[in-house]
């Protein structure tokens, strides 16, 4: 008898990792990360052909793939959650004439928020601790990269991860 209630607590535990909202959050990521890969295009223009629920991790959207098909005039991109767990990949369509709106058509770089040798703050948690410090870029890296950082007057290397902001994140989710 007890293995029902366990099975219902795992499902319980799992929507809970789901963040409550109508697809907004991920519509406003996805908008965004289109409207950087390709700065002509208006919003009037795009259309998002599903907004997948996100959980707890999501970070925001990057364009992974953009393909320009002649025949119809459009673009047809592929998107992906930061991290790519946080939630199902999804597809929109950009109107546009113009083959060249987007840099490339196999594969879309996201755009750089850190650069490699710039100092950037890195926010370090373990639980209910939480340590800000200073560190310099080794590598340049956009949303969800991992780059190497080190500290000023150090020697310490760390892995750190690209935060939407700009910030490198080390350990546990905030």
């Amino acid at each position: 008898m007890r293995r029902p209630a366990i099975i219902s607590i795992l499902i319980l535990a799992s929507a809970l990792r789901v963040l409550a909202s109508d697809g907004a959050e991920f519509r406003r990521s996805a908008l965004a990360a289109i409207r950087n890969a390709a700065p002509g295009a208006s919003a009037e223009r795009i259309q998002l052909l599903a907004t997948p629920d996100v959980d707890s991790r999501f970070r925001g959207v990057a364009v992974s793939k953009a393909s320009y098909d002649q025949a119809l005039g459009r673009w047809q991109l592929q998107l992906e959650c930061i991290p790519r767990i946080a939630c199902v990949p999804s597809v929109a369509i950009v109107s546009s004439p113009d083959e060249k709106l987007f840099r490339s058509q196999r594969r879309v770089h996201p755009q750089l928020l850190v650069r490699a040798g710039e100092r950037k703050q890195l926010i370090a948690t373990a639980g209910p601790i939480r340590i800000q410090t200073e560190v310099v870029c080794l590598q340049s890296g956009g949303i969800g990269d991992r780059i190497r950082v080190r500290e000023p007057r150090g020697r310490r290397l760390l892995v750190a991860t690209v935060e939407h902001d700009g910030s490198l994140r080390v350990g546990g989710a905030q």
